[in-house]
Order: structure tokens, then sequence, then C-alpha cells
């Protein structure tokens, strides 16, 4: 009984990050701004980890959870860009997003 639950627990969960990960799939593809695409990329990381953990408890399997681990490295080296361009928009005294919408609409008042 418990078997059956937890194996149909887990297909759940499965689907749902499936699901999150199309979404911010989608978020990377048509991001407002740069800032938009990489979080989405760094959530896509998250959810591959939680993914490759699912797998691996209903496989009952090791092998996933040392592919997550290393996707977890790789997924701290990728994030780092993010907090180089927070920190540099933090000396402007501006976000990202706020710089961004700034050019923009100064392209606008030019044309």
């Amino acid at each position: 009984m418990i078997d059956t639950l937890l194996h149909w627990t887990l297909i759940a969960s499965l689907a749902i990050h499936l699901i999150l990960v199309a979404f911010c799939i989608l978020r990377v593809w048509r991001g407002e701004n740069v800032i938009d695409r990489l979080v989405g990329a760094d959530v896509v990381g998250t959810l591959g980890h939680a993914i490759l953990l699912l797998i691996g408890m209903k496989e009952n399997s090791t092998l996933f959870l040392d592919a997550a681990v290393g996707l977890a490295a790789l997924s701290y080296i990728g994030s780092s860009p993010i907090e180089k361009i927070e920190k540099n928009n933090a000396r402007s005294g501006r976000s990202a997003f706020q710089r961004e919408t700034c050019f923009s609409q100064d392209i606008l008042i030019r044309t």
C-alpha cells in the first residue's frame, strides 16, 4: 500500500517538475530582459537537480544522486554571472531591470 502510494507520488511530482521546466524554458526563450533569462536558466538547473533526485528515488539508484551533485556544481558556476551583473548594477544605483527599461525608453524617445 505505502509502496504504491510512494510510486504514484513520485510520478506526480516528476510530472509537475517537468511542467515547471517547460515554463522556465519558455521564460528563458522569451524573457523580457537578460536577468529574467538568467534566472530562468538557473531555475531550470535547480529543477533538473530535483528531477534527478526524484528519478533516483523511484529507481532506487545512487547514480542519479551523483549526477545531481555534478549538475549542482555546474549550476553554481553558471549562476556566478548573475551575481556579477547585479553587483555592477548596484554600484551604478540601479537594478538591471531599471537600466534596461531606461535604455528602452531612451530608444523610444529618440525615434
